[in-house]
């Protein structure tokens, strides 16, 4: 039963759209990777630190991105609602003209 639930939940083309978004995202990656380091990433060229402080690096960048967007959404919904009052008021003005 959960095979059945899962395989419907993994065919499903929301997310297949991101499975494609996300392989996209991630070969872009790999070649920005390639251009910069010598090796492909290999963990045991690293130390720990060093492994630590990246992956604290990206999470910050990552964050900064989804605050970003979690701003300029609100701006853009708290904007729709004006646009939205806007309309109504103009629309009951006209009433109120044409009658």
């Amino acid at each position: 039963m959960l095979e059945n639930k899962l395989q419907l939940h993994l065919a499903h083309p929301f997310y297949q759209e991101a499975k494609e978004a996300w392989e996209k995202v991630r070969q872009g990656q790999i070649c920005k990777g390639a251009e910069k380091y010598p090796e492909p990433f290999t963990p045991s060229s690293w130390t720990n630190t060093e492994l630590v402080e990246h992956a604290i690096q990206e999470n910050v960048d990552q964050l900064h991105y989804i605050f970003g967007m979690k701003e300029r959404m609100d701006y853009q919904h708290n904007y729709i609602l004006s646009l939205l009052r806007e309309n109504k008021e103009l629309k009951e003005k006209l009433i109120r003209y044409e009658s």
